[in-house]
């Protein structure tokens, strides 16, 4: 069931949960604008107008604001005005698109106690309105270097508080909170639901072009193996290794893709040793050559046993679009944890040719 257009969609999230390849993804659609991050310039505001209330509160006749008083002046203030234009400020933040119906704006600055009230505040200036609330599996966004500064056991805390809070205004205000994971956005599922709650329908194909661009800072995830086929690699999978790269040791590509796609995967010790590493679809599978030496590898981790042979290659039997146009599921089987699914492959129609 589609629901009620919702006018207004904010997403609420914190750094490196995937939120542009989210907004990318709401933005595929041609009556969706969503707006990238603003560096907290509506929080900014909320405070503002939150000061001029509290100013507001030390209101007293003029015959009574006199010099000796703490708030000496008040009585002149243009409280109404003030207010007006930063409620003008709210009302046209948006940019003009005649063509979107639903319009707002993505945030990753939401350290705040009073969460629930700013929520409730942007609801209150933007009728119809939703939010969005990503999260994602804390290790992945412990790896990424935005948070290399950060004690891990301080920010796992940090994150888990911030999951609490989304967790309890979506459970209070079910009719405008819509949740979903970096892991969903990778799955259609998920995101035929979140395009229903907003009231829009989605397409696969929209959606699987949108995934298989890179997004934010992590540029690795998409590897372009011409003719449009790339090959994406899920952060969520960047986890279980120390190192995972994809390299193309040619330049000239064919649209078959028989191309020798190598690269090295050195899994953490808790992984366990990668015993097979193969592309699989609903019907075939096409394994690579794994376990070949990587001395130079090994000296840059030598605490890991597993980095010694660490390189792969799809050098003899990688799939091409003989063996079908579409996705193939990159999966690695470790000997602690498992089948894993480390990336996705979409092999593009051939080109046409003139006759």
């Amino acid at each position: 069931m589609t629901h009620s257009i919702k006018k207004h969609l904010f997403i609420v999230t914190y750094g490196r949960t995937g939120s542009t390849l989210l907004q990318g993804i709401l933005n595929a659609h041609p009556k969706i604008h969503i707006s990238g991050e603003n560096s907290g310039l509506f929080l900014s505001l909320y405070r503002v107008l939150g000061s001029l209330e509290s100013y507001e509160s030390h209101l007293i006749t003029p015959d009574k604001d006199t010099p000796s008083i703490p708030f000496f002046g008040v009585s002149a203030f243009p409280f109404a005005k003030v207010r007006t234009e930063i409620t003008h400020l709210f009302q046209n933040f948006f940019p003009v698109d005649e063509a979107a119906v639903t319009r707002g704006f993505k945030e990753v600055r939401y350290d705040m106690p009073d969460l629930d009230n700013y929520l409730d505040f942007l609801r209150k200036f933007h009728p119809d309105s939703c939010f969005i609330f990503l999260t994602r599996e804390h290790d992945a966004v412990l790896k990424s270097g935005f948070y290399q500064k950060s004690a891990p056991m301080v920010l796992r805390r940090h994150l888990a508080i911030l999951d609490n809070r989304f967790h309890g205004y979506a459970s209070k205000n079910p009719e405008c909170s819509f949740e979903i994971t970096y892991q969903d956005l990778l799955e259609f599922g998920p995101i035929q639901k979140m395009f229903s709650f907003i009231g829009h329908e989605v397409s696969e194909a929209s959606w699987k072009d949108v995934i298989g661009q890179s997004h934010s800072y992590d540029v690795q995830s998409v590897l372009n193996l011409g003719q449009k086929s790339r090959l994406v690699v899920f952060d969520a999978a960047k986890v279980f290794f120390e190192k995972c790269v994809f390299e193309l040791t040619s330049h000239e590509v064919t649209h078959a893709l028989k191309m020798p796609l190598t690269g090295v995967i050195v899994p953490l010790a808790a992984t366990g040793k990668l015993e097979s590493l193969y592309f699989q679809s609903a019907t075939t599978r096409h394994q690579a050559k794994i376990g070949i030496p990587s001395p130079g590898i090994g000296k840059k981790f030598p605490d890991n046993a597993l980095a010694t042979n660490a390189r792969f290659s799809f050098a003899v039997d990688p799939p091409t679009v003989a063996h079908g146009i579409g996705d193939y599921e990159l999966i690695g089987n470790f000997a602690h944890i498992g089948p894993q699914a480390i990336a996705r492959l979409f092999v593009a129609p051939p080109p046409e040719t003139a006759t």
